[in-house]
């Protein structure tokens, strides 16, 4: 129900300095295929396509591993 249960206030995401959407591109849903294409066009996106199913975590762990681990040395060196 997390695309049709009502939210209360989103503007703390525009607080979030980093944010990244991963698709998995092997598992095939129109709805998490136009998110990705929508926030591909948001330059407050990081838009990221690994070619697994679902489960990212399980079908690609090093991979996920990998990008947070990026993510986060990134985010220490841009820290002023």
């Amino acid at each position: 129900k997390c695309f049709t249960d009502k939210t209360g206030p989103l503007n703390a995401l525009a607080k979030v300095p980093t944010k990244i959407y991963v698709r998995a591109g092997a598992y095939e849903q129109p709805v998490f295929e136009g998110l990705y294409q929508k926030h591909l066009l948001d330059p407050g996106w990081r838009c990221v396509r690994m070619n697994h199913g679902h489960d990212l975590m399980l079908d690609a762990p090093q991979e996920v591993s990998d990008l947070l681990l990026s993510t986060a040395q990134k985010k220490e060196t841009t820290i002023s």
